[in-house]
């Protein structure tokens, strides 16, 4: 899978970042990409990672790799249109972080009837 990065960071919240082959939409959710810790304390981190908030992925994770990643579980879970069937995927390194700490765990939701679709950082011991 060939994305271009500069075509993605064009696309709107909510919009569509890529269709697979069986109709399903990637769309952008901002709320859940990179932002930067180095400055936070762990209360903010806490805060800014909560339920309300988003989990977020790690810092330096491309919308390639995050477009990647939710095309590689809906395709592994034989993902189609007419469900709304979620799916979750543990990897071995940490992704993200959810409600202030890091997690290995990316979730993808969908709505809409399955045609839309978008992941974000879970924590691996709540799936």
């Amino acid at each position: 899978m060939e994305l271009d990065e500069g075509k993605l960071r064009k696309v709107q919240d909510s919009d569509i970042l890529h269709t697979l082959e069986s109709g399903i939409q990637i769309q952008r959710r901002k709320k859940h990409e990179p932002i930067g810790f180095d400055d936070m304390t762990q209360e903010e981190i806490d805060r800014r990672t909560d339920k309300k908030n988003g989990a977020k992925f790690l810092p330096g994770t491309t919308l390639s790799r995050i477009v990647e990643m939710t095309c590689e579980i809906l395709m592994e879970n034989k993902a189609v249109l007419g469900s709304k069937d979620g799916y979750t995927k543990v990897y071995d390194q940490a992704v993200g972080v959810s409600r202030g700490r890091r997690v290995r765990a990316v979730k993808v939701v969908r709505s809409n009837d399955g045609l839309y679709a978008h992941a974000f950082p879970e924590d691996e011991d709540r799936i």
